[in-house]
């Protein structure tokens, strides 16, 4: 009796303990040590179906162990999403599984039907005169890279030259030369050939005669064709237009009587007003802060405004040159100064940056803009001497001391322009002591520099072209012309006075036209042009009958497709084909 009594304890006891641990009623506490459960909440593909190349999604949520998913997934993270590329209809299995080795599985699936998407390279003649388009049988996927095919169909057009290839029939799109990669998008692309005239079977012809300038005469285009002529010694601005050669009209003076002043660079404001930049020179009663600088010509009032200039130091000669930007911003350069001025409202004020502390002191030897010791007056006598804006409104300043530098944030910050721009440390852009003068663009935004040549850049005197974040193209004296980047014929930039400032204009076909200022002997005078974006370079005086000199400083212009400059009282016009 009592050994059946302390039986029957024992498994009382017994009963009571595995209860405690949770091996009794349902919902009771797992004793310790004991490994939980693995379970799937959730496993979905988005989308279920696909074509061949495209991308789904796998989501999953699990508890109580650690993920896997086969196809090559691998270790997945309850809560995330893989994405998945099948190239054929595909079950994806999720397994999870605990420390004690039990597993639990859910699948998905990936239906994968038809052919990845696909678009075409084709090629169009564009005019052509005799043989076929480059013919490209391929299909590419978007991301995919197509490499451009050369004029392999012997593509000519009478009277033009094969130029390569353009995204656009009209020659605005994007260039592409034969070996160039083409990054495929989501739809069929095709490549027009590009063909540009010879310049010998083009011509210029009058436009306007009989103009009364005066010396250094500066002509601008405003966005509704409007043309204005400066005369430097009257203080007077004439109004015609590029579309019909209306007679010139003299809009109404300013009243100005300075002596040895004058009116030297004009732009137009994004109301197609004329904006004026004003030379004092040396001997000039325009010195003092107190006169003005610069005018507007406001078209309600009819009256030429002058504007205000925030700026410590005033500029000793004044306004050396004066832009408008694509976004209508007004930059203008000083002679005898280290400021670039820029307007936001349309001319009528400025504000200065001040490039000599706006730059480090350090990593180029010539990063200074400014020549600083005039003698015992130790004043600045340099220059910021020509603006140029690249169509993504990036504006660049070549100066008097030979530097070239740019702002892309609208003048925040300024920049040395480099013959490696990826190396800070290599030496920057110096073209001459004064008279850096041409800047200008080509269609597809490298920057071009002309002027007179001071420090061989290499043994070979060769800069290679870049794009225009702070890269360059620069076609500088003789030796340039020899050089790998075929720079031929470009003519020694002449200067005399310091006042010649070079123009370069894009037309919208990519032409470049270059205005070599001073005559100085045979053909080396007056108009380039190239059609291959600076590459190579042909004298262009076809047509024009009167001479060039001093009185057509900086008279070059473009609208659209045409160009015009002044030569001896004559406007001459030029439309690319």
């Amino acid at each position: 009796m009592a050994a059946t009594n302390r039986r029957a304890l024992l498994a009382l006891c017994l009963t009571g303990l595995l209860a405690s641990c949770g091996h009794g009623s349902p919902g009771s506490i797992p004793p310790p040590g004991a490994t939980a459960a693995p379970a799937i909440s959730s496993f979905t593909a988005t989308p279920t179906g696909l074509t061949a190349g495209g991308t789904a999604s796998l989501a999953y949520a699990f508890t109580g162990g650690t993920g896997m998913i086969d196809q090559g997934v691998g270790a997945v993270t309850s809560g995330s999403a893989t994405s998945v590329t099948p190239a054929t209809s595909t079950t994806y299995t999720l397994t999870v599984t605990n420390a004690a080795g039990v597993s639990v599985i859910a699948q998905a699936t990936v239906a994968v039907g038809g052919s990845p998407a696909s678009y075409a390279a084709s090629y169009d003649g564009n005019g052509n005169t005799g043989g076929t388009p480059a013919s490209d049988n391929g299909r590419y996927a978007t991301g995919a890279a197509v490499t451009v095919l050369g004029n392999t169909g012997g593509l000519t057009r009478a009277g033009y030259s094969f130029a390569g290839w353009n995204t656009r029939a009209d020659g605005t799109g994007t260039s592409e030369a034969a070996g160039a990669t083409l990054v495929m998008g989501t739809a069929d692309v095709t490549l027009h050939a590009a063909w540009t005239a010879p310049v010998g079977t083009a011509s210029w012809t009058a436009f306007l005669t009989g103009v009364n300038t005066g010396n250094y005469t500066s002509m601008a285009v405003a966005a509704n064709h409007d043309l204005f002529i400066t005369n430097r010694i009257n203080f007077v601005v004439y109004k015609s237009d590029t579309l019909t050669a209306a007679p010139p009209v003299a809009l109404p003076g300013t009243g100005m009587t300075l002596t040895g002043a004058q009116f030297l660079k004009i732009t137009t404001n994004s109301l197609n007003e004329p904006v004026v930049g004003i030379f004092a020179g040396a001997n000039s009663t325009q010195n003092p802060p107190s006169n003005p600088l610069i005018f507007r010509f406001n078209s309600s009032t009819n009256q030429w405004v002058p504007a205000t200039i925030n700026t410590g130091v005033w500029p000793n000669l004044g306004i050396f040159d004066i832009k408008t930007a694509p976004d209508g911003t007004i930059w203008a350069s000083v002679k005898w100064g280290s400021w670039i001025l820029k307007s936001t409202d349309n001319g009528s004020s400025f504000t200065s940056y001040d490039l000599n502390t706006a730059l480090p002191a350090s990593g180029h030897a010539d990063y200074f803009p400014i020549y600083v010791g005039n003698g015992a007056t130790s004043n600045s006598v340099g220059a910021t001497y020509s603006v140029g804006i690249s169509p993504a409104n990036v504006v660049y300043t070549a100066t008097e001391t030979g530097s070239l530098f740019y702002s892309a944030d609208q003048g925040a910050s300024w920049h040395p322009v480099s013959l490696d721009y990826a190396s800070p440390t290599s030496k920057m852009v110096r073209t001459m002591t004064g008279n850096s003068a041409g800047l200008g663009f080509t269609a597809d935004h490298k920057i071009m520099l002309f002027g007179r040549g001071r420090t061989l850049y290499n043994s070979s005197n060769q800069v290679t072209a870049l794009n225009s974040d702070g890269n360059f193209l620069v076609l500088v004296d003789p030796a340039a012309q020899t050089t790998v980047n075929a720079a031929i014929n470009l003519p020694p930039y002449s200067w005399g006075s310091g006042l010649e400032c070079s123009r370069i204009v894009t037309l919208t076909n990519g032409q470049l036209l270059l205005h070599s200022d001073k005559a100085i002997s045979g053909s080396q005078w007056g108009m380039y042009a190239s059609s291959d974006d600076g590459k190579s370079w042909q004298p262009f005086n076809t047509g024009i009958t009167t001479a060039f000199d001093l009185n057509q400083t900086s008279s070059l212009v473009a609208d659209g497709n045409s160009a015009f400059v002044l030569a001896s009282g004559t406007i001459w016009k030029y439309t690319a084909p």
